[in-house]
């Protein structure tokens, strides 16, 4: 079994190498926009986190005062509080970001990004410092705020309006 399924792989792989191929050729000729112009109609919108690295710096820092009539600390100790002070600024500069595609949204949480395609979005809310997101399925909605991140609200609402009409989604401004 093992072996018919390599050879139906490799036979499919060879199949979309020719028409990949005969699709390239054609936009050449055609004059054609290539399938890596779809990555530059992306945008991201970077924020800037700060909450939690300071949070990480203040543990660092109340572990450094903590103990200080000990004399003696072992090198756990200190390994410890350097690890603290590094993973702050690991995170401040892991910045976070909205990236809007033609067909999608997309964000990093917790790790890993995460993509709403345009049919899944309810609806979008613009207020005054703040973006929410709310979707179909989900209960969750994505804040995006000036106060917490640092985002640019602006020109993130003025991307998010071209993609509502685009995909016919419903967009409310707030508090202007």
């Amino acid at each position: 079994m093992s072996r018919k399924w390599k050879r139906m792989v490799d036979k499919n792989q060879s199949e979309m190498y020719q028409k990949q191929k005969k699709l390239a050729k054609t936009q050449k000729r055609s004059g054609s926009s290539s399938v890596s112009n779809a990555k530059s109609q992306e945008e991201k919108f970077f924020g800037r986190s700060f909450i939690f690295p300071l949070t990480l710096l203040a543990i660092a820092f109340f572990l450094l005062t903590i103990n200080i009539s000990a004399e003696e600390r072992s090198w756990l100790y200190w390994v410890t509080v350097v690890l603290y002070a590094l993973l702050a600024v690991f995170y401040y500069f892991k910045r976070p970001y909205l990236k809007v595609t033609p067909s999608s949204v997309a964000t990093r949480k917790l790790g890993r990004e995460i993509i709403m395609d345009a049919e899944d979005i309810k609806e979008i809310q613009v207020r005054k410092g703040e973006i929410m997101i709310s979707f179909k399925q989900m209960k969750r909605k994505w804040f995006f705020t000036k106060m917490m991140n640092f985002y640019p609200i602006q020109e993130m609402e003025q991307r998010l309006q071209t993609f509502a009409k685009k995909h016919n989604i419903k967009i409310t401004s707030e508090g202007k």
